[in-house]
């Protein structure tokens, strides 16, 4: 519980700094386009980011739950009996929902940006897209596991699927993008952001 209440205060503190040093330079410099986008962008996934976190919350309590039941060798088939792999397989798929809308919402962005503004990282979409397949890769070993359906169902097979069915969290990665906010500020393209990190690396 601490590290996902640390994790959210990073997060917010990250944006915050982002946003603050963003708003100070683009009030003398700045593309105000992206960065108006950018800030109405924040205002609509809010609730999505705060549904994220809520999530991963309730997964990292269920998945203490199962722990503490494969801890004992003779507890593994209650572990299957006591539904909480059906309660995480549930939680992943609301995360993953959550996170979906999430990744609409960052196309949405992107499309909406000029090609040369620093915010234009349809990547990041891509990304999430990418992450959101996996995991539903892995729901699906979990139901399966679930209903018995799986020839391994030891405590090792249990902890590493459940493990691998963590969806919550995704969308709070992704808010990492807006690093972009402060050479958008400054009116920085994007080439010239993608210049000045080749130099800073040969260097």
């Amino acid at each position: 519980m601490m590290n996902i209440d640390l994790e959210k205060t990073r997060r917010t503190v990250f944006a915050a700094a982002v946003l603050i040093g963003a708003a100070a330079i683009s009030a003398c410099f700045g593309d105000s386009d992206t960065v108006g986008k950018v800030d109405a962008f924040t205002e609509r996934t809010e609730p999505l980011l705060e549904k994220d976190n809520r999530l991963a919350e309730e997964y990292h309590v269920l998945l203490e739950q199962v722990h503490e039941k494969v801890r004992q060798p003779e507890d593994v088939e209650s572990v299957i009996a006591s539904g909480l792999l059906g309660q995480i397989a549930d939680n992943a798929d609301k995360a993953l929902a959550n996170s979906s809308q999430y990744q609409e919402e960052l196309k949405r962005l992107f499309d909406s940006l000029d090609e040369e503004s620093p915010c234009h990282q349809p990547e990041v979409a891509e990304s999430l897209g990418e992450m959101i397949a996996e995991k539903k890769q892995a729901i699906v070993k979990l139901r399966k596991l679930e209903n018995g359906d799986l020839e391994d169902s030891s405590s090792m097979a249990i902890v590493g699927t459940t493990a691998n069915a963590s969806a919550a969290g995704m969308s709070g990665m992704m808010e990492m993008f807006k690093a972009c906010m402060v050479p958008a500020a400054m009116g920085m393209t994007k080439s010239e952001v993608e210049e000045q990190a080749r130099k800073n690396n040969e260097s």
